[in-house]
């Protein structure tokens, strides 16, 4: 397998963990103390008891960003102004992360190695857009749910970015932090790595990776 694509995820791999902190804390700046992590979650992943998963139908560009915002705030009780709905989307975009620095400096030297990079990330047009998401400018090609109307680890996401990168399958790398995004790759065909940074944190995680791939004829020191 002579692997000239490489693929990446955004959260866990290409920018942090949640911020769920940060986000709780910018909360209590907008809707006083008592805001916390579970309203945030609750606003986030809206229920309403319709049997409709917001969360998924934003993510997947089926529900445009004004009208999950308004379903966001009736879960979490505040009115739907255009003020709140400022807000939340400050909270979201808070939540979603830091960029990861290494895993950009890799990515430079892929490109500059004339290797083709990607990403593929389960995202919202408000998220991809954050600070979070600017590993789509470094990369060739970025392909996100709410662009392809499919999240992972439906098979369908992984066969749209193939097409739209011009790769095979058993040439492309894809590394995720969820473990059953990697397996449906694997599925595929392809070369997948869990990025294990939930279990065992960035730095750990990205090492792994180098090691990863330094089997597979991959090599790069971090400056």
């Amino acid at each position: 397998m002579a692997l000239t694509y490489f693929c990446f995820d955004i959260g866990g791999v290409a920018s942090s963990q949640e911020n769920t902190g940060k986000a709780v804390a910018l909360g209590n700046e907008y809707w006083g103390e008592d805001f916390s992590k579970t309203n945030l979650k609750r606003m986030l992943f809206a229920n309403l008891g319709d049997g409709r998963d917001y969360w998924r139908e934003f993510q997947n560009g089926l529900l445009p960003k004004e009208k999950y915002l308004e379903k966001s705030l009736l879960a979490g009780n505040l009115p739907l102004s255009a003020e709140n709905k400022t807000r939340l989307e400050n909270c979201l975009k808070t939540w979603c992360g830091d960029p990861y620095l290494p895993i950009w400096e890799f990515i430079f030297s892929l490109k500059q190695q004339m290797f083709h990079t990607s990403v593929l990330t389960n995202n919202n047009e408000i998220m991809y857009n954050a600070p979070s998401g600017r590993i789509k400018y470094l990369v060739d090609v970025a392909t996100s749910s709410h662009e392809i109307h499919v999240s992972k680890p439906e098979e369908e996401a992984y066969i749209k970015h193939l097409d739209l990168i011009g790769a095979k399958a058993e040439d492309t790398f894809c590394t995720d932090d969820k473990l059953v995004n990697v397996q449906v790759f694997q599925h595929l065909g392809g070369c997948g790595f869990h990025f294990r940074s939930k279990d065992i944190g960035m730095d750990r995680a990205f090492k792994e990776m180098l090691e990863f791939l330094q089997e597979k004829g991959i090599s790069y020191t971090p400056t």
